[in-house]
């Protein structure tokens, strides 16, 4: 199992249960209207995630 992480492009970070795609507006959307997603509290965290090179994914171990 897998999650992705994105980072918007005002520095909010974002957890998806399915892969986003960056729209015009430089925030991610999903195609799926039943995916999940939630925006992380924490902005510190996973600080090698970018917005130029988000989305990443997250493999469960």
């Amino acid at each position: 199992m897998s999650i992705w992480i994105a980072r918007d492009k005002d520095g909010s970070l974002w957890v998806y249960e399915a892969k986003p795609w960056r729209g015009p507006d430089g925030k991610f959307k999903l195609d799926q209207h039943n995916s999940e997603y939630m925006k992380v509290k924490d902005n510190s965290q996973y600080p090698e995630v970018t917005w130029e090179n988000s989305p990443k994914e997250l493999m469960a171990k």
